[in-house]
């Protein structure tokens, strides 16, 4: 599918958006506006790059893990502010939760079926205003199943520096792993249905 081109320099530039969902605060409690990036494609930094996720325990605890290994690549576009394209794909087989044994249980066909299905995709579609806030949308490809999923998005800043231009943003999904096939523990209510999602991402100006 082809996305369209992600353009938010004067959504940045206009809005004070937080950039602290990962943090804690919502977009917006953020006052200081937010550097407007410059236009164009940048790739994301795998180092500086973060994606981790929370399901809830036995109906008790919310537990995290995380994914070590995040690619891909965003365009802003000053022109067309509300556009948006960004493209992250994430090895299955980097998933940590700080527990080799379960960390194979979590590359197995029970859940993410590393071997058969090897990367975890998210392709946008649109960003738009949501009240005080934004709203990403795209499709999520996980175990061969693509559907379309939204969620809060924030813009953290950009910065020219003497290796070139960065920039950055915040991005806070859920949905339910069963709607892609992936069941283990929900009906024993060993494990929750519902998975929230949230990446930090950095990326280089190409």
């Amino acid at each position: 599918m082809k996305t369209r081109s992600l353009s938010l320099a004067a959504v940045l530039a206009s809005a004070a958006i937080a950039g602290g969902l990962l943090a804690g605060a919502s977009p917006a409690e953020r006052s200081a506006p937010v550097a407007a990036p410059a236009s164009g494609p940048y790739a994301i930094d795998p180092t500086h790059s973060t994606l981790v996720y929370k399901i809830q325990h036995m109906g008790v605890s919310n537990f995290f893990g995380r994914f070590n290994k995040l690619s891909g690549s965003f365009n802003w576009d000053a022109a067309k502010p509300e556009s948006t394209s960004v493209e992250l794909t994430i090895d299955a087989n980097s998933v940590d939760t700080n527990n080799k044994q379960r960390d194979g249980h979590l590359t197995s066909p029970d859940f993410f079926n590393a071997k058969e299905f090897p990367t975890v995709t998210f392709k946008s579609k649109s960003l738009k205003k949501a009240g005080d806030a934004w709203e990403l949308s795209g499709d999520l490809t996980l175990l061969g199943k693509t559907k379309e999923v939204s969620g809060k998005f924030a813009p953290v800043g950009a910065k020219a520096t003497e290796k070139g231009d960065l920039a950055g943003f915040e991005v806070h999904f859920k949905f339910k792993r069963s709607d892609f096939g992936m069941k283990y523990g929900v009906e024993q209510g060993a494990l929750g249905d519902e998975v929230e999602v949230m990446a930090g991402v950095e990326g280089n100006r190409k």
